[in-house]
């Protein structure tokens, strides 16, 4: 089960509940509109650094930045209302699930204040775990590991990170997406060293997310980098894998997610120790990008095109791989359409 996730919606909320998935707490950050919209609109990021600054909570240091900090489209009155809206529905419709869990927490107070607060919460809710997990023999987890009491295991001291702050500025800094690449990586080495072969890896954060004007194809990249990188230093040979151009004459392409991955991947710094071309090397989706000396395979994200079907390719190139282990980066494989001889089949 994950550490932490949030239901954005009531659907999701049933889901988790379907499924018997139970946080052990639900923490609402109570703020007033005008502040939340504030926030918002006084947001500003530097082109350069692609630092988030505000204007009267976390200004530039200096003149020379303040000239060229640029304002996100998405940082309107007008939007940041919509948005507050939207939220408010959702909150109101997910609440009522979780109102027996539910703590409010000024947030309207000074960050560090704040902070302080929800990690007495967390505490309390991991010295509850692991009574429970001493008085009944069987592993609970919190929602959100939180930082460990004077009284237990040091073993729970080492999984406290810490929870990333400013969350909702976009691009995210190096520092909350290396958050999440490390995440991603402790679970993707934890499911290899049980000895499972066939992974799929999703992580849907705004830059990862194709539907949103804030994707990055660069974060997509660092993510499969830092994946790769992380086998080659065990010395696995490593394949990372991207999609060719499907179809014939009109329909030839490839979908726009994609388009100029391939050369990133030849071109962007793969450390110091020249793992590139030695350990790691660049491929395409099919059996014939197998070869004998191959470890382990990462597909960045594999996905079908209009009128085009990746899935034969990718089981081609699972069949190859046999027992070794294939990593699939958010693949959007779920559509409906048609296969390259025109019958209609639903993808799963």
């Amino acid at each position: 089960m994950a550490s932490r996730w949030i239901p954005q919606e009531f659907s999701q909320a049933q889901s988790l509940q379907r499924a018997k998935i139970k946080p052990n707490i639900c923490i609402l950050l109570d703020v007033p509109d005008e502040v939340l919209i504030d926030r918002c609109v006084g947001r500003r990021m530097d082109p350069v650094t692609g630092q988030i600054y505000h204007l009267k909570n976390h200004p530039p240091v200096t003149n020379e930045i303040s000239a060229r900090l640029i304002t996100s489209p998405n940082d309107t009155p007008e939007k940041a209302e919509a948005c507050l809206a939207i939220y408010k529905n959702n909150a109101a419709a997910i609440l009522p699930t979780y109102v027996d869990l539910l703590r409010k927490v000024d947030g309207n107070r000074p960050k560090e204040v704040v902070f302080e607060e929800i990690d007495s919460l967390l505490q309390q809710i991991q010295v509850n775990v692991v009574k429970s997990k001493n008085d009944r023999n069987f592993e609970v987890y919190p929602v959100v590991l939180a930082g460990s009491s004077s009284g237990m295991a040091s073993s729970y001291k080492d999984r406290w990170r810490g929870i990333p702050t400013r969350l909702n500025n976009i691009p995210h800094s190096k520092e909350i997406r290396q958050y999440f690449y490390d995440d991603v990586l402790q679970s993707t080495r934890k499911a290899v060293e049980e000895k499972r072969t066939r992974l799929k890896v999703e992580i849907n954060i705004p830059e990862l997310n194709p539907e949103m004007d804030v994707y990055r194809i660069g974060t997509l990249m660092e993510l499969v980098r830092t994946l790769a990188l992380s086998f080659a230093d065990d010395g696995k040979r490593v394949k990372v894998c991207v999609q060719g151009s499907m179809g014939e004459g009109a329909l030839a392409g490839m979908p726009l997610q994609l388009a100029g991955s391939r050369r990133i991947l030849e071109f962007m710094d793969w450390g110091e120790y020249g793992a590139k071309d030695t350990f790691i090397r660049i491929g395409s989706i099919g059996s014939k990008d197998v070869d004998e000396q191959d470890d382990i395979f990462i597909l960045v994200a594999p996905q079908n095109a209009v009128g085009n079907c990746i899935i034969e390719d990718l089981q081609a190139m699972t069949d190859a791989a046999g027992q070794r282990p294939v990593i699939l980066i958010n693949p959007r494989l779920k559509v409906k359409g048609e296969h390259r001889n025109g019958r209609s089949k639903r993808l799963y």
